[in-house]
C-alpha cells in the first residue's frame, strides 16, 4: 500500500538501495507506443511525451489516462509530470502499473488549489509492460510532460551550500516611473526559478557508471530531481542546465565532487 507523503512527492513501502535524505532525478525515460483514453483536437497524446512545455496532452472526456507500452518488461521506479494544470483544474492523478490482467494503483497525488507545480511519484523498482498515469475530475486538464523510467538515487546526500530551487525565483521586471520619478507599478517580463545542489565524495567508479550518463543527457534535455524526498517532499522542479557539468577530483581516496546549477520553471 502507498504512503503519501505530500501532494508532490509519493513514496511506496520501503526503498532497496540509497537512503531517502538521498537526492533523486528523474532523467532516464522509457520509450514505447504512446497512447490515450481521448484527446483534445489540437492536444494529442504524443505531446506529453516530449520535453518541451509548451505543448501539451489535453483529454477530450474525463476520466482519462495517459499510457506508454514499452513492448515488454520493463523496470521502473518513477514517474514524473510537470506543465500540467490539475491544481487549477482541480484534478486527482494517481501512477498505475499493468499487472497482466489489470491496472493497479501505485500512489495518487491531489494538488490543492492553484498548485500546478511539478508532481513525482517515486517507488520501489518494479517491472512492468505497461505504465500510465490516470486523472479523474470534471474539467479536463493540460499535460505538457510526462517522464516514466529509473531514477538516479544519488550515492550522498546534499549538507551546506544547498540553493532549492522551488525557493529560488528569477525575475525580470521593469518599473514604470513617473516623469518627476513617482513610483507607478511594476510588470513581470520573465519568471522563472534557479538553484545549485553539490555532492561531494562521491567514488569516481560510481561517477563515472551513474552520474556521467545524466551528465550527457543534461547537456541538451531538462530533468526533475528530489533534492532530499524524505524531509522536503515538496521541493521537486523540472529544470535544466545552461552550462556544462564538470566533477573535480577531491584528490584523497578516489573522491570527486560536483555541483549542478540549473533553471527551472517559474515559481507562483
Amino acid at each position: 500500500m502507498a504512503v503519501v507523503i505530500s501532494n508532490n512527492l509519493v513514496l511506496l513501502d520501503r526503498f532497496t538501495g540509497e537512503p531517502l535524505n538521498h537526492a533523486r532525478i528523474g532523467y532516464a525515460k522509457i520509450s514505447g507506443t504512446i497512447t490515450a483514453s481521448s484527446s483534445a483536437p489540437g492536444y494529442p497524446a504524443s505531446d506529453a511525451d516530449y520535453e518541451m512545455t509548451y505543448n501539451y496532452w489535453k483529454p477530450q472526456t474525463m476520466p482519462a489516462s495517459w499510457e506508454v507500452d514499452p513492448g515488454g518488461n520493463t523496470a521502473c521506479t518513477y514517474m514524473a509530470i510537470a506543465a500540467h494544470t490539475f491544481g487549477t483544474d482541480g484534478a486527482t492523478v494517481s501512477a498505475q502499473f499493468w499487472n497482466g490482467t489489470q491496472w493497479v494503483t501505485l500512489a495518487t497525488s491531489s494538488p490543492l488549489a492553484g498548485d500546478d507545480s511539478p508532481i513525482m511519484f517515486i517507488f520501489s523498482e518494479l517491472a512492468a509492460t505497461k505504465y500510465r498515469i490516470f486523472i479523474s475530475g470534471s474539467t479536463p486538464p493540460r499535460v505538457g510532460v510526462i517522464y516514466i523510467g529509473k531514477t538516479l538515487d544519488m550515492q550522498r546526500a546534499i549538507y551546506g551550500g544547498n540553493s532549492p530551487i522551488t525557493l529560488s525565483r528569477e525575475t525580470v521586471t521593469r518599473p514604470t516611473i513617473s516623469e518627476r520619478g513617482q513610483w507607478l507599478g511594476r510588470s513581470i517580463i520573465r519568471a522563472g526559478s534557479t538553484g545549485s545542489w553539490s555532492w561531494q565524495n562521491l567514488k569516481a567508479a560510481w561517477y563515472r557508471a551513474n552520474f556521467d550518463p545524466f551528465v550527457e543527457h543534461a547537456r541538451t534535455k531538462p530533468f526533475f530531481i528530489a533534492w532530499r524526498p524524505e524531509t522536503f517532499p515538496d521541493e521537486i522542479a523540472y529544470c535544466w542546465t545552461n552550462s556544462d557539468i564538470s566533477p573535480t577530483n577531491q584528490g584523497v581516496a578516489d573522491f570527486m565532487s560536483v555541483t549542478l546549477n540549473a533553471k527551472g520553471l517559474g515559481i507562483e
